[in-house]
């Protein structure tokens, strides 16, 4: 990791930080309830940070969730406002954009499923428009399409993946929110359907598993057949989208699981 990596913690750091303290002092002058009482914990937070960063010359060398978690807690936090939490947002967003999780890294792990458990669970403090809750609904999405297309992504377990798009398809389906974002939405459920596609060939089945043993006790091959006469350059992303949106009362984590697995096994006995 180069030296500039400290710079850009840093630089969002204060960025956070200052916001925090604006809207401590707004609610002050205004008189109002201490409603962000709680930003004291994470103003502590980010010192500690700062004062971590300047012993170390290299993000490397440090866990990744040693840097990630103050930013994660501000995202978490129930007390603090929409900018607040879009500024954190756009910090992990910019963290994933420039490399800063090394995938080989044996903390990596641990590191995306905290920011993917963090994103899919952000709290805020809604806003007299809506169009500003929408921004911070917008940076959610850009964060979970960000998170799992990265090379890190890859490690994010099958539960950690399902919350993500789950968290994508109630924004899809909110009737309340703007076109726009709802629009949004349904770009990133298709980038991300896509991409787990591509990585069928990486899938390894487990014969102990319980959807690979109930694919064998009940024989449900045409489903699966469906999907092996499919041409590769159909478009998966579309029908997967498609399938899921017209299901009614069936988990969503079973059918994925269900269908991904349906698919490898009709691959390898066909040889493809």
């Amino acid at each position: 990791m180069a030296v500039n990596g400290v710079y850009i913690v840093l630089g969002e750091a204060n960025t956070v930080v200052a916001l925090l303290n604006k809207a401590r002092r707004q609610y002050q002058l205004s008189h109002q309830p201490p409603t962000l009482e709680d930003t004291e914990p994470l103003l502590r937070n980010f010192a500690d940070l700062k004062e971590v960063l300047n012993e170390v010359a290299d993000l490397g060398d440090m866990n990744p969730l040693t840097y990630l978690s103050p930013f994660l807690d501000v995202i978490k936090a129930q007390n603090t406002n929409g900018p607040i939490t879009e500024a954190a947002l756009s910090s992990v967003a910019k963290f994933l954009s420039y490399g800063m999780i090394d995938a080989n890294s044996i903390k990596a792990a641990n590191a995306v499923e905290s920011v993917a458990y963090a994103v899919v669970h952000t709290k805020f403090i809604g806003g007299k428009s809506s169009g500003s809750d929408e921004c911070v609904l917008y940076k959610i999405l850009l964060v979970l399409r960000s998170l799992l297309l990265s090379p890190p992504g890859a490690l994010l377990s099958n539960e950690a993946v399902c919350d993500m798009m789950q968290s994508c398809f109630r924004i899809v389906f909110e009737q309340h929110l703007s076109p726009l974002l709802r629009k949004a939405a349904e770009a990133t459920l298709s980038d991300m359907t896509q991409l787990i596609f591509t990585r069928l060939p990486t899938f390894h089945e487990d014969a102990r598993h319980p959807y690979i043993r109930k694919l064998v006790s009940e024989q449900l091959w045409s489903f699966c057949f469906c999907w092996f006469v499919f041409p590769l350059s159909l478009n998966f992303a579309s029908v997967f989208v498609t399938l899921i949106s017209r299901l009614k009362g069936v988990p969503f984590f079973d059918f994925l699981s269900e269908s991904l697995s349906r698919f490898t096994v009709i691959r390898k006995v066909f040889g493809k």
